[in-house]
């Protein structure tokens, strides 16, 4: 079996503005780089939790936009024995992923 540390599972990543770089790349370790992988995989269909149940996203989101990720909210109603609403969150910021090392660490 193959050991990998917290920080192997990681997603390198460039901000852009117009195609341009914004600032310098950013390394994400851990659910910080699942948490974006989700957002980029999901495109504009955007990411909610009630499709795609896990732990502590509040606070990767939050965490992501304090690195200055732009990522929208939109929220959703939803029938059943637990009815109300749900976010839905997109990312916005173009990024450029320059090393993913999410997929070789699962």
């Amino acid at each position: 079996m193959k050991s990998h540390s917290k920080h192997s599972y990681s997603l390198r990543v460039q901000i852009l503005n117009n195609g341009e770089p914004e600032g310098l790349p950013i390394t994400l370790p851990g659910r910080l780089a699942w948490m974006l992988q989700q957002l980029i995989d999901a495109g504009k269909a955007g990411v909610t939790t009630l499709e795609n149940p896990a732990p502590r996203v509040g606070h990767y989101l939050y965490a992501l936009r304090k690195k200055g990720f732009a990522i929208s909210t939109t929220y959703e109603t939803h029938a059943g024995v637990f009815a109300g609403a749900h976010g839905r969150f997109r990312l916005e910021s173009e990024v450029k992923v320059i090393e993913d090392n999410t997929r070789a660490a699962a």
